[in-house]
């Protein structure tokens, strides 16, 4: 987060409240791209506030303000885990279309994807006292420039589209369901590219048909003076049809990454990890 966005991130911070307290916006997702230009705007800085409503939704799948229709199918947490150290927390669900607890003939999913940075201070001098200190050679909290998810894809194009929603409760909040993030989502698209890595959107061979990204900052401690704890809920709908009568998705090594890109002095870290995905055969 670059320091001359700081006074667009301080009226994000005092839109905040007024914005979640309107009516939720109109469930919409976007459709990504399967050739070309693989990256899609959202709201990159400096933001838009109140944001625009290109992928936006008012709530979690099947709540209200949600995208309709959808059931809580799985969910997990897991630590976010760098150099051995724990700096933050992984929201991880899967719903699905159809009603009660049984999904829909037509196999529709969502992989949901929120993470939360911890706050675990380091206190001796000369390092950071904010966060948990993960490297021995920066002091820097870590930052999550871009999360990818995989997705079905590889050698085929097939339709995935992304929405998310930021929360409607407090920016300190603990419930993952619903408190608040800071910073929108920027950028979303078929890629294995972030910050500093791509310039959006991007050209046809920074593709991956096989990932989705979201590019949306997340820090507990920022040196541009304006944190994100909470990243938003990210959400990415697909078909996913194998399975049988048995469940369509599986938990998978490196099914997701988080990129620190080195947006300020933060040293470039690419970390994976499970995560839920649809099952591919």
């Amino acid at each position: 987060m670059n320091t001359s966005d700081a006074l667009s991130y301080a009226l994000v911070l005092g839109a905040s409240a007024a914005l979640f307290h309107q009516a939720p916006a109109r469930a919409a997702e976007c459709v990504l791209p399967d050739t070309g230009e693989p990256i899609v705007t959202v709201n990159p800085k400096p933001f838009t506030v109140p944001p625009p409503s290109t992928c936006l939704v008012g709530g979690l799948p099947g709540g209200t303000g949600g995208l309709a229709g959808y059931i809580l199918k799985a969910t997990r947490t897991a630590n976010i885990t760098v150099s051995g150290v724990n700096v933050g927390t992984l929201y991880d669900r899967v719903y699905c279309l159809g009603t009660a607890s049984t999904c829909d003939a037509t196999n529709t999913f969502i992989l949901a994807t929120r993470v939360r940075m911890a706050a675990t201070p380091v206190n001796f001098p000369a390092r950071n006292p904010n966060c948990p200190l993960w490297s021995g050679t920066s002091n820097d909290c870590f930052e999550i420039n871009n999360l990818f998810r995989n997705i079905r894809g590889t050698g085929v194009s097939l339709t995935a589209s992304v929405s998310y929603w930021m929360g409607s409760g407090s920016t300190t909040g603990t419930d993952p369901d619903n408190s608040l993030a800071v910073k929108y989502l920027e950028y979303t698209g078929k890629t294995y590219k972030g910050l500093n890595q791509v310039v959006p959107p991007g050209a046809a061979a920074d593709r991956d048909n096989g990932r989705v990204m979201y590019w949306a900052d997340t820090n507990i401690f920022d040196p541009d003076g304006v944190n994100s704890v909470w990243s938003p809920w990210l959400f990415v709908s697909q078909n996913c049809p194998f399975g049988g009568a048995t469940d369509h998705y599986v938990l998978t090594n490196f099914a997701i990454k988080y990129w620190q890109g080195g947006e300020e002095t933060q040293i470039p870290t690419n970390i994976q990890a499970q995560a839920y995905a649809c099952k591919t055969s």
